[in-house]
């Protein structure tokens, strides 16, 4: 008897502890994932470089989006007015790359 009251004990502990570890993983987790539909909406939002948007800051982010089945590459480019905006970008847009990340950067244009 007093075995098994021990055992469920330990039972109880080690449920809670992977309770609070999938717990933990889920509120970590990023709000986008890296799929073709997320590729479009970071497409849609980045400001495009042209004659009415020369923006003195370029980022580009390029690499592989992983996918089920194989990869894509992913080639980003656009043009802000601050480095700030520029490299908040940079962040968003790296959701978009899952794999290998090839370029990395916001320079002045």
């Amino acid at each position: 008897m007093v075995q098994d009251v021990s055992r469920l004990r330990r039972f109880a502990a080690i449920a809670g502890a992977a309770a609070l570890g999938a717990v933990l993983t889920a509120s970590c987790a990023p709000i986008l994932d890296a799929s073709p539909f997320t590729l479009a909406r970071i497409q849609a939002e980045t400001p495009a470089c042209t004659a009415a948007n020369p923006g003195p800051w370029v980022g580009r982010v390029s690499g592989q989006m992983l996918l089920m089945p194989g990869t894509k590459v992913v080639s980003l480019v656009g043009c802000f007015p601050t480095q700030e905006q520029c490299n908040a970008w940079r962040r968003f847009a790296l959701i978009a790359v899952s794999g290998r990340i090839i370029y990395n950067e916001c320079r002045p244009a």
